[in-house]
């Protein structure tokens, strides 16, 4: 099986995965949102602190939920036992971290999209 074919099946299990728990929508989103919503609270619009420091504001939410989503994304598939499966299957190694990673990068990407929304809106 190529490389490529290795990826797409870990990056669609994942997805698989995370569409059937929800775990993106019911956990790291409403966390990116509060963290931002805390941030609008903490600094005076008033001053015109909060539209110089924003964009920084953002990348911290994103960043602290996608640590968040990383580490529901190893933990899951530790404790099923999950990654010595895959491991057993015979894929690649790379293709299993790539796949992870780009199903990450995926749930991350959409994250962005909703809170940089929410970021205009407010």
């Amino acid at each position: 099986m190529s490389l490529l074919r290795e990826l797409w099946i870990v990056t669609a299990k994942d997805l698989r995965i995370e569409a059937r728990s929800r775990v993106t929508v019911g956990q790291v989103l409403p966390f990116g949102a509060i963290v931002l919503l805390l941030f609008a609270f903490a600094l005076d619009p008033d001053r015109g602190i909060l539209p110089r420091v924003a964009p920084g504001l953002f990348w911290v939410a994103v960043l602290l939920a996608a640590l968040l989503a990383v580490s529901r994304a190893f933990a899951l598939e530790q404790a099923n036992g999950a990654r010595d499966g895959l491991r057993l299957s015979g894929l690649d190694a790379g293709a299993m971290f790539l796949g992870k990673a780009l199903a990450v990068a995926i749930q991350l990407f959409v994250l962005e999209v909703v809170l940089g929304a929410g970021v205009v809106v407010f």
